[in-house]
Order: structure tokens, then C-alpha cells, then sequence
């Protein structure tokens, strides 16, 4: 059984659409017949991109060391009572947690209009 990270769970469908797309590039390129000049040179950017590396460094990545943790809240609901003891812990959620589940929400929102689109 293969274990995935969040990240990883996230990031794997936007890493196949983007292998996907350049199937569609290498195929546009073969009915157009561009060289590898004119490939490269369209592609450019997207190298740059690559090459700059991960935009954030670890220490950013960190939560702010003066955070004390939150308390671990389980429930045992299920159905509409569950929906309302999320709405319910968004709303009192102290702003940082508010700010990463809206992250995550965020993400499955986009991840939903992406499978939709595909």
C-alpha cells in the first residue's frame, strides 16, 4: 500500500494534468512541425520556472514558534450535527487555524473545478 503525504494527495492530479498538457504540446509540435528551437523557446518560461526551485524556504514553512497548540477537538457526530459543530469550530477557530482550513477548502474547491473540467 502506498502512503501519499497531503501534499502529495493534493499535487498528484495537477502534476498529471500538466503531462498531460505537454503530450498535447509534443503532438501540436509534431503536426506543426516546429524544431526543437521553437519548442524550447515556447517552453522557456516554463524551464525558468523549474529551475528557480521552491519559493518558500523551510523556516516559512514552519508554524510561528510562539503558537501554543490548540486543543485536539474529536467528534463523534455524523450528518448535519457534524456540519454544525464545523461551522461551529470555523467560526470560534483562533485566525491562524481559520486561515489553513480555508486553505484546504480552498484546494478542494480547485482540485473539484479542475476533475470538472478534465
Amino acid at each position: 500500500m502506498i502512503v501519499m503525504t497531503e501534499f502529495e494527495r493534493i499535487n498528484t492530479p495537477r502534476v498529471e494534468k500538466i503531462l498531460k498538457m505537454f503530450e498535447v504540446i509534443q503532438t501540436s509540435a509534431r503536426s506543426s512541425r516546429a524544431g526543437n528551437d521553437e519548442i524550447a523557446k515556447l517552453l522557456s518560461p516554463v524551464a525558468t520556472q523549474f529551475s528557480a526551485g521552491p519559493r518558500l524556504s523551510l523556516d516559512e514553512l514552519d508554524p510561528p514558534k510562539d503558537l501554543a497548540p490548540g486543543p485536539v477537538v474529536q467528534t463523534t457526530n455524523s450528518g448535519l450535527q457534524g456540519w454544525a459543530d464545523a461551522l461551529d469550530m470555523a467560526r470560534k477557530a483562533p485566525l491562524h487555524d481559520a486561515v489553513a482550513a480555508m486553505g484546504v477548502i480552498a484546494t478542494r474547491v480547485e482540485q473539484e473545478l479542475w476533475e470538472a473540467q478534465a
